[in-house]
């Protein structure tokens, strides 16, 4: 039994009628091709596949096609190998973006003989081989209680401020019905912290809960295996041996069930020393898979958190309009002075002789720094926040440390850039910034640079200029005129 078989089997107990390709004459390649489409749909194909069908079918080129589908065409190129290899077995015959038509109408009177042989079959107690237990066999399995799989989760018994951040973030999920959201932040803004603190939140909202960490930098493999293995929880369910399968069997299973995956750290998988969001070579499986969560048709949720944006999401973000808005981030700023204060009343450091703003300036409101500064307050100026401030000591030990991470991630074009920021006193429109590199770096290329640092959060726009945040900036300053001093 053939994968056609088998679903046909699944999913329509009255028999299908070709009503449309009884016509003894010529044979209408549109109405074949819907015919096909819709004995495939809905467990098989998914919304993009169909695309490149018909685009296919219409003998489009796949730079035609990605233009219609707002996708690259390497990506598609992709999808489209996987597809042909799953058509040759439904047909038993080599199927290509090239000779899709042609074994199409080869294929007419197979579909027609389907058809009547379908209407004779006992179907009550269908046989199954191993290739026909797909994603249909185990998605008519309902889940009938919750289940949570937490991976290095933080503790966030005492996660302070972000209210209204997590208000906007589960409006995203549970009403908006997001594909997925990122959460974007320099590191030590609590991006963790919060993706946790959120999934607590709307946990409730789904069948299961599947945090993964990318800390380690986890081979996509064994790592989609088990996410499988998660959500089937069937021994007996078929799993395709190649990636491309793996990723097939997982978006059949989000369609069927609401899952909340969260993949905690994408920046570990992104390659250093390029602009911002490329996947390392390694890794572009994992970018495989999270363009697929946001450009196919399912009833979960994917929720990533990055010090960068990964490349594709600012296109999905552009296209919102036509996609109901289904693909979001958010960049976290530092916490507020109010957080601040709340943060080291709980702590016991607050006292009436300082000025908490200076100390959300000099840390730029980022939680970890805080904390680390915190440290340092209770182990050698004996609880006296004043006394700290007093010698205006932000950069050193682990916060440096955390900081030259972000530094290193950049690429040489980046860091020009970034550098010409801190040598000049005023802020710097994009004309000064032209003029200024001009015979360096050409204007697109500073353009680029300017969205890719705006991604990574070391950037902000204000009023029309380019500003560094204040940390980053006291940063630079240490390491162009004293390197010697870290």
């Amino acid at each position: 039994m053939t994968y056609l078989d088998k679903n046909q089997a699944a999913n329509q107990p009255n028999p299908i009628h070709l009503s449309k390709l009884n016509s003894q004459s010529s044979i209408k390649l549109e109405e074949l091709i819907t015919f096909l489409i819709n004995n495939l749909k809905p467990t098989v194909l998914s919304e993009l596949q169909e695309k490149i069908i018909r685009g296919s079918w219409q003998q489009k080129t796949y730079s035609q096609i990605a233009d219609i589908t707002h996708n690259d065409p390497a990506y598609l190129k992709g999808i489209g190998s996987n597809l042909w290899q799953m058509l040759s077995e439904i047909l038993s015959e080599e199927v290509t973006k090239r000779n899709l038509r042609l074994v199409g109408k080869r294929n007419y009177q197979k579909f027609q003989k389907f058809n009547r042989d379908f209407q004779e079959a006992e179907i009550n107690t269908p046989k199954v081989t191993n290739v026909a237990i797909n994603a249909t066999a185990f998605c008519n399995k309902t889940v009938t209680s919750k289940y949570h799989y937490w991976d290095e989760v933080l503790d966030v018994s005492f996660f302070r401020g972000r209210a209204k951040e997590l208000a906007t973030l589960e409006k995203w999920i549970t009403q908006d019905k997001c594909r997925l959201v990122a959460l974007i932040g320099m590191g030590g803004m609590g991006k963790t912290a919060l993706a946790t603190k959120l999934a607590q939140q709307v946990e409730s909202q789904f069948e299961l809960v599947i945090w993964k960490s990318l800390r380690n930098q986890p081979e996509f493999k064994p790592l989609i295996e088990e996410i499988n293995n998660l959500i089937c929880d069937r021994q007996d369910y078929y799993f395709s041996d190649n990636i491309d399968g793996q990723i097939n069997n997982l978006i059949t299973c989000l369609r069927q069930k609401r899952c909340l995956l969260i993949f905690d750290g994408v920046d570990n998988i992104l390659a250093a020393g390029e602009q911002r969001g490329k996947y390392s070579t390694k890794f572009s499986a994992y970018g495989q898979l999270l363009r697929r969560i946001q450009d196919e048709k399912h009833q979960s949720c994917a929720l990533i958190t990055s010090r960068e944006k990964p490349t594709g999401i600012d296109l999905r973000e552009k296209n919102n309009a036509k996609a109901n808005y289904l693909v979001r981030s958010h960049q976290l700023q530092g916490l507020k002075d109010q957080e601040i204060q709340d943060i080291l009343t709980s702590k016991n450091l607050l006292n009436s002789n300082f000025n908490s703003k200076q100390l959300v300036k000099n840390g730029g409101g980022n939680p970890l720094i805080l904390q680390m500064i915190m440290g340092t307050i209770e182990n050698l100026f004996q609880n006296n926040v004043q006394s700290f401030l007093d010698y205006d000591l932000v950069l050193y030990g682990d916060v440096w440390q955390l900081i030259d991470q972000q530094w290193q991630r950049l690429s040489s074009t980046e860091k020009q850039v970034m550098s010409y920021l801190t040598l000049k006193k005023e802020q710097v429109n994009l004309q000064q910034l032209v003029n200024g590199l001009k015979s360096q770096v050409t204007f697109t290329e500073i353009v680029t640079t300017l969205e890719s640092l705006q991604g990574r959060a070391m950037i902000k726009v204000y009023q029309h200029h380019f500003v560094q945040q204040p940390i980053i900036r006291s940063y630079l300053k240490q390491k162009i005129f004293n390197t010697n001093s870290h």
